[in-house]
């Protein structure tokens, strides 16, 4: 029957044993060790949050609403492609009032 046979070995890379890692490439695996590790890797900056859709649009225009009326939030949408900045561009035009896209930090450039 086929299932008695083993499976064939893979290829092994020149060089590469089965023993696991030896000398130079010995893994030190303590949790100090690990974090340190992660720490120079990891950071805690967001990264730009991106608006897809309807709801994104939507999203976008509620943070200019917000910068209009003196709020500066921290991490604000951007839109995902040029057609949905059009559309936002769109959908601004059609409110009253002149609002700025949030994600363009018109408060940065206030204070000059």
């Amino acid at each position: 029957m086929s299932s008695d046979r083993a499976p064939p070995e893979r290829a092994r890379p020149s060089g590469e044993t089965t023993d696991g890692p030896s000398g130079d490439d010995e893994v030190d695996a303590s949790p100090e060790r690990r974090r340190e590790v992660l720490s120079e890797v990891i950071t805690m900056e967001p990264g730009a949050r991106k608006a897809r859709g309807e709801k994104g649009i939507e999203r976008m225009i509620i943070e200019a609403e917000l910068v209009a009326e003196g709020h500066e939030p921290d991490n604000p949408a951007v839109p995902v492609s040029v057609e949905a900045g059009e559309k936002l561009r769109e959908r601004l035009d059609e409110h009253d009032e002149d609002l700025v896209p949030a994600w363009t930090r018109p408060w940065e450039g206030a204070d000059e």
